[in-house]
């Protein structure tokens, strides 16, 4: 994502202010004009952390046209910067308000991720709340190699949605949105809104329970988590490590901001 008045650098990776609703009109405007693909990515501390390790995750954050908080810690994080406060955006709930956009100026939208069984039952899922829901296609997001990636991503373009919800692994779900936006300029054309939703797929259709209220509430997601899944534990060691990189960068001065992945995409700017 492009540095500007309207991003906070967290460690190293640019995160929009945008509230939800600007979020909203923004994702409208680039559906209307239709003129190019834009990648919209959730960004969380155990994303960050991988990123610092994993230059191709890391390209993908900078080269995501919107980076938005989905997580308290990031929204925690701009705050320290900023001192000005934030609330982070789930994506899964980013994901209902576009689709309530879509049904509302028949957009049409694909659904990519998950198991066949999930991915059906989202769709239906969705067509039951929106009937009049234009939904171009579907396909689930298991791939025996690279060749079916591709395949699924001439198919997806050639159904020409204007929103891509990819349910997918982070990087994953990222790897297939660069490669459908390839496959788009290869095809002479656009689909203005791509957006990975990791999990939302098994979230609305209660496949993976959601926090309680009250959990959220106290931004315990991750505590949820932990417990319905323990063999989360050591992926969860990121948020301490996040925490403290973003006080010694504030309180400190160390220099803490990752430079993965940075300096190869500072050079696709300049050739």
């Amino acid at each position: 994502m492009t540095p500007s008045e309207k991003t906070i650098n967290i460690l190293g990776f640019h995160t929009a202010t945008l509230t939800r609703n600007e979020i909203l009109d923004l994702v409208k405007r680039w559906i209307i004009r239709h003129d190019a693909c834009h990648h919209l990515m959730a960004l969380n501390p155990i994303k960050v952390c991988r990123a610092r390790k994993e230059p191709d995750l890391a390209l993908h954050i900078h080269e995501a046209e919107l980076v938005y908080p989905d997580a308290y810690g990031i929204a925690w994080a701009m705050r320290r910067f900023s001192k000005k406060k934030y609330k982070p955006i789930p994506g899964c709930d980013l994901m209902l308000d576009i689709l309530r956009l879509a049904a509302e100026n028949q957009f049409a939208i694909y659904l990519v991720g998950a198991s066949q069984d999930i991915l059906e039952k989202t769709r239906d899922l969705f067509l039951s709340h929106y009937p009049n829901l234009a939904i171009t296609g579907i396909r689930n997001g298991y791939f025996k190699n690279q060749t079916e990636k591709i395949t699924a991503a001439k198919e997806v373009v050639s159904a020409k949605p204007d929103i891509v919800f990819v349910a997918m692994g982070a990087k994953i779900q990222e790897d297939l949105i660069k490669l459908i936006r390839m496959e788009a300029r290869q095809q002479g054309t656009s689909i203005p809104l791509l957006m990975g939703v990791g999990g939302s797929f098994d979230a609305v259709t209660n496949n993976v329970p959601r926090p309680p209220r009250w959990m959220l509430n106290m931004h315990l997601e991750w505590l949820f988590r932990l417990l319905q899944q323990p063999f989360r534990a050591p992926r969860m060691m990121a948020l301490p490590k996040f925490a403290l990189l973003t006080l010694g960068k504030k309180y400190l001065k160390l220099n803490v901001d990752s430079k993965t992945g940075y300096d190869f995409y500072q050079n696709l700017i300049l050739e």
